[in-house]
C-alpha cells in the first residue's frame, strides 16, 4: 500500500484533513434546527423576564450549571453582569407599570413588549443554526469566551476580529477545497498588465474590449487609502518594468509559498483554542509565519500578478477578502454608531412629546420615572453589511474575468489592481470556480442567521403596521390602542429603520443574484474569442498564447460547462426573503406597505374628529 505523505508534525496529510473534516463538520450547520429554536426561545425569553429567579429552571432546561455560565445566565460570573443590570431595569418597568404610572404611553409599553422578542428570537435563531454538536457543547463543556463573543452578530462579524477571520476562511477552505495539500495545488495563471504597444495589442485581442484601464497599468499604490473615494493608482504604459522581471517575481511567490506551507493553519487547531481549549491559546502573529507582514504578502501577490505568473487560490482568496475589509472601514459607517442612531430616536420620542405636553421628561412621579427608564434597554441591528460584502467579493470575481470599466466599477481597489486570468488555461478556470465558491461559502453561518432576522424583523414590521392600522381604522380600537402622535412617531422611525434595512438587502442582493449572469456572460465573451483564436494560428502566435489546438478545445469546452452551471445556479439558488429571489421583483410587491399606511394615515388625520390625535 502507497505511504501517505508526512508533514513536518509527523501526521499524514490525510490524517491531518480527516481531523479538519470532523471539525468542519461539527462547526457547520446548514439547516435550521427547531427544536432547538424553541428551547432556547423560551430559555432566552425566561431569563430575560425573571433573570437570577429563573436559574431553577434553567438548570433543568440546559442541564446544568456549565449550560448557564456559557450563555451567561449564572448570576455570580463576571460575563453575567451586563445581562443582569438589564433584568434590573426590565423588571423595575415591569413592576412599576403595575401601579399605573401618571404619564405613561401605551407606545411605550408596547414598544418595550416588541423590543423583548426582537433581542430574543434572533438569539434563539443564533443557536438554532449552530450544529448538534456545537450546542451540546455549550450545554457540557467551558467555552472560551472569545468564541462565545465570536457568535454575537455584533462583535463577531460587524467588526471581525482577526481570529474570527482566519476561523471563517478556513472552514471556507476546508469545506470547498479540502486538505492543505490539495489548496496547494490549485492555482490560477494571470495575463500580465501590457508594458508596451505590442502587450498591450496582444492583450486587446485577448479580451475584446476597448476599455482605458488597457493603457494604464497599476503601480500597486492605493490612492486615498482611508476615504470612501479610495482607487488604485495607475500610470501610462511606457515599457517593461527591468526591476522586477517575471521569473524573478515567480521565484519570490514559490519560495513564499512554500514557507507558508511549513506553517499551514489547521481548522482543528484553531477550533479547539476556543471550545473547551484551556490548555492551547490561539495565538495570531501580524507578521504571519514566513516573516512577512500582510502588506508585504498582498504587494507581492500583486507583483506576481501583474508579470503574468501563478497564484495559490488560497493566497487570492484572503487577498480578496483582505481588500473588502478595507473598503468596508473606508466606506461603511461603523455598524454599532448606526444600530444607535436608529434606536435612540423611537426610544426617546414619548418623553420629549410627554416632556412638551406636561413640562415632564420622564413622569411626573418616581413609579413613572422607573417604569420609563426600566423599558430602554431594548435595540435591534440589521444585516446589509453583510450583504454588502457578498456583493464585493461577486464584483472581485468578475474582475478576474474582464479588465472593463462596468465590471470592475465599485470592486475594491487592491483587486482592481490585478489583471485578469487566463482563460486559456484549464487549470486557472477551474480556479476561478473555486474562488467562486469560496466567496459563497465564506461566513455562510452568519449569512443563514442574518436571512432569518431579516424574516423575523419583517414579521414584526407587519405587525407593528397591522396593530397601527387596525387603530386607524376601527373606530372601537382606537382608543384602546392609544393612537396619537407619539404612537404614530414611533411606529413610523421602527419601521422605517425595518424598511430601509429590508430595502437595503434587496438592493444589495440583487446584485448578488444578477452577478452569475453577469459572469456569464463574461465568460462567454471570452469563449468565443478563444474558439476564434482555436482555428487561427496567425491570431494565436501574435498574442503570444503558447498552447496548442487541443489545449484551447479543453479551455473551451471547461467554460462551457461552467456557464451551464452558472445558468443553473441563478435559477436554483438565489438568494431570498420570504421565499422570494431579492431583487426588483420584491420590491415592487413590497410597495404595498407604504402606500398602504399613507393613504390610511392621510385619511385618519384629515378627519376633524381625530386631528388632535395627529397633533399631541
Amino acid at each position: 500500500e502507497k505511504p501517505q505523505p508526512q508533514s513536518d508534525g509527523g501526521d499524514s496529510h490525510a490524517t491531518k484533513f480527516h481531523m479538519d473534516l470532523e471539525h468542519w463538520v461539527t462547526e457547520v450547520s446548514e439547516v435550521f434546527h427547531y427544536r432547538i429554536f424553541f428551547i432556547e426561545l423560551l430559555g432566552q425569553m425566561i431569563h430575560t423576564i425573571f433573570g437570577p429567579l429563573s436559574i431553577p429552571v434553567l438548570l433543568l432546561l440546559y442541564g446544568g450549571k456549565v449550560g448557564l455560565e456559557n450563555r451567561a445566565f449564572w448570576p455570580f460570573s463576571l460575563s453575567a453582569l451586563r445581562g443582569n443590570i438589564i433584568w434590573i431595569f426590565l423588571m423595575t418597568g415591569i413592576v412599576a407599570n403595575f401601579f399605573s404610572p401618571a404619564g405613561i404611553m401605551l407606545i411605550e409599553q408596547k414598544f418595550a413588549f416588541f423590543c423583548l422578542f426582537m433581542r430574543n428570537l434572533p438569539i434563539a435563531t443564533k443557536y438554532a443554526y449552530t450544529s448538534s454538536q456545537t450546542w451540546d457543547s455549550f450545554n457540557r463543556k467551558p467555552i472560551d469566551a472569545k468564541y462565545r463573543a465570536y457568535m454575537n452578530m455584533l462583535v463577531g462579524w460587524y467588526m471581525i476580529p482577526e481570529e474570527n477571520f482566519v476561523l471563517q476562511a478556513e472552514v471556507a477552505f476546508v469545506g470547498v477545497i479540502g486538505s492543505h495539500a490539495q489548496r496547494s495545488e490549485v492555482r490560477v495563471k494571470f495575463l500580465p498588465w501590457p508594458r508596451n504597444e505590442k502587450d498591450l495589442l496582444a492583450m486587446r485581442k485577448r479580451v475584446d474590449v476597448s476599455s482605458k484601464t488597457m493603457f494604464f497599468a497599476p503601480t500597486g499604490e492605493v490612492l486615498r487609502s482611508k476615504s470612501c473615494r479610495r482607487k488604485a493608482a495607475r500610470q501610462r504604459i511606457m515599457g517593461r518594468d527591468a526591476n522586477l522581471p517575471e521569473c524573478e517575481m515567480q521565484s519570490i511567490y514559490d519560495g513564499m509559498s512554500s514557507l507558508k506551507n511549513k506553517s499551514e493553519r489547521s481548522l482543528g487547531k484553531i477550533r479547539t483554542s476556543f471550545l473547551g481549549g484551556k490548555e492551547q491559546k490561539l495565538e495570531v502573529d501580524a507578521t504571519g509565519p514566513t516573516g512577512y507582514s500582510q502588506e508585504d504578502d498582498e504587494k507581492i501577490l500583486f507583483k506576481t500578478a501583474a508579470n503574468g505568473g501563478e497564484v495559490p487560490i488560497e493566497d487570492l482568496f484572503l487577498y480578496f477578502l483582505r481588500a473588502v475589509q478595507k473598503s468596508e472601514r473606508a466606506m461603511c459607517p461603523p455598524i454599532a454608531k448606526l444600530n444607535l442612531i436608529l434606536v435612540l430616536p423611537a426610544l426617546l420620542v414619548p418623553s420629549f412629546l410627554r416632556l412638551k405636553n406636561t413640562g415632564f421628561f420622564l413622569g411626573p412621579d418616581p413609579v413613572a420615572v422607573l417604569a420609563v427608564v426600566g423599558l430602554w434597554p431594548s435595540n435591534f441591528v440589521f444585516g446589509a453589511l453583510d450583504m454588502w460584502r457578498r456583493r464585493a467579493l461577486m464584483r472581485s470575481c468578475a474582475a478576474m474575468l474582464s479588465v472593463q470599466r462596468e465590471f470592475r466599477r465599485h470592486c475594491p481597489a487592491e483587486v482592481d489592481m490585478l489583471p485578469v486570468l487566463d482563460f486559456s488555461d484549464v487549470k486557472t478556470i477551474a480556479g476561478w470556480r473555486k474562488l467562486r465558491q469560496l466567496c459563497g461559502e465564506w461566513g455562510k453561518f452568519y449569512h443563514h442567521r442574518i436571512r432569518a432576522f431579516s424574516a423575523e424583523f419583517f414579521a414584526f414590521l407587519l405587525i407593528i403596521l397591522a396593530d397601527l392600522m387596525i387603530g386607524m381604522l376601527v373606530p372601537e380600537y382606537t382608543e384602546l390602542s392609544g393612537v396619537n402622535l407619539a404612537s404614530l412617531l414611533v411606529a413610523g422611525l421602527v419601521s422605517t429603520a425595518l424598511i430601509v434595512s429590508i430595502l437595503l438587502l434587496v438592493y444589495l442582493g440583487n446584485e448578488v443574484n444578477e452577478a452569475a449572469e453577469r459572469h456569464r456572460f463574461i465568460l462567454n465573451r471570452t469563449r468565443c474569442l478563444l474558439i476564434a483564436m482555436k482555428h487561427d494560428d496567425e491570431s494565436r502566435q501574435n498574442t503570444g498564447l503558447a498552447c496548442s489546438k487541443e489545449q484551447l478545445e479543453k479551455s473551451t469546452d471547461m467554460m462551457a460547462s461552467l456557464s451551464d452551471e452558472l445558468e443553473s445556479e441563478s435559477k436554483v439558488m438565489p438568494l431570498t426573503l420570504l421565499g422570494m429571489p431579492l431583487g426588483y421583483s420584491l420590491l415592487s410587491f413590497l410597495n404595498f406597505i407604504p402606500i398602504g399606511v399613507v393613504s390610511t394615515l392621510v385619511n385618519f388625520c384629515g378627519n376633524k374628529d381625530n386631528v388632535s390625535r395627529c397633533t399631541s
